[in-house]
């Protein structure tokens, strides 16, 4: 975790020595809004290993347009906290072994990418087989390459036509939770032949304040004159504050 203050602004000690000692938060002050953007864009990059990178697209000086995820912002003070997960597959991909080939984006439609392969021939892996589409269980290991507790895992969904995926997209979100629930692999792990997954990069940026009112978090979102941040400044600035604002980016 970390918190940037503007510089103009002094940051309320009592506030400043929580944020160390209990949340072991770097406390650092804040210039002009371009040096700004770019040291916390910096501060993610580093703390995620690269993965989320500019999670602040416009510089922090200019009214938020409301618009999600790429808006700029206007604030005094800007914590930000980061998680980052790194885990080895169980059944690990080789480098060595990615090659080319066709990946099936439409009926019609056929681009070359690179697939990944490794140490799954004939590897007891847990596939699910249903109506239209396969669903497959792809298991994390927290503890190392040399192994660990299995607690997370990746589920990969294919559709039985090369056209299935709008169809198969359109039933997971008319009711994700119960698809999912219908959908959960069997019990008893089956042997795979040959498995190849396309190298692939996932992102989401998202403007998260209506996600975390949704998870209960209320009180920083709600009308200034009922919500009061200004323990945080010893002497916070004069005016109608800015709505508050809150971004999240995933990266995979």
């Amino acid at each position: 975790m970390a918190v940037w203050v503007d510089a103009s602004l002094r940051l309320n000690p009592a506030f400043a020595d929580t944020a160390a000692s209990v949340f072991k938060a770097a406390v650092r002050s804040a210039g002009n809004p371009a040096a700004a953007r770019a040291e916390i864009n910096e501060w993610f990059s580093s703390q995620t290993g690269g993965f989320v990178k500019d999670i602040l697209s416009n510089s922090i000086d200019d009214d938020d347009d409301g618009s999600g995820g790429g808006g700029a912002i206007s604030a005094s003070v800007f914590l930000a906290n980061s998680l980052y997960f790194n885990a080895y597959w169980d059944h690990p991909f080789f480098p060595h072994l990615t090659e080319e080939g066709d990946f099936h984006v439409s009926p019609d439609h056929d681009v070359r990418v690179p697939f990944m392969a490794g140490s799954h021939q004939d590897a007891f892996m847990d596939v699910g087989c249903h109506p239209g589409f396969n669903v497959l269980r792809m298991m994390y290991r927290t503890g190392g390459a040399a192994g660990g507790d299995k607690m997370f895992a990746m589920y990969i969904y294919l559709p039985d036509d090369r056209d299935g995926l709008p169809e198969l997209a359109r039933k997971l979100a008319s009711n994700p939770a119960a698809f999912l629930r219908r959908t959960i692999v069997p019990a008893q792990p089956v042997a795979v032949g040959e498995l190849k997954i396309p190298k692939f990069e996932v992102s989401l940026k998202v403007e998260a304040s209506r996600l975390l009112r949704e998870l209960g978090l209320d009180l920083p979102f709600l009308p200034a004159a009922d919500n009061s941040f200004s323990g945080m400044l010893l002497d916070p600035p004069q005016g109608q504050p800015s709505r508050p604002f809150s971004t999240s980016a995933s990266s995979m």
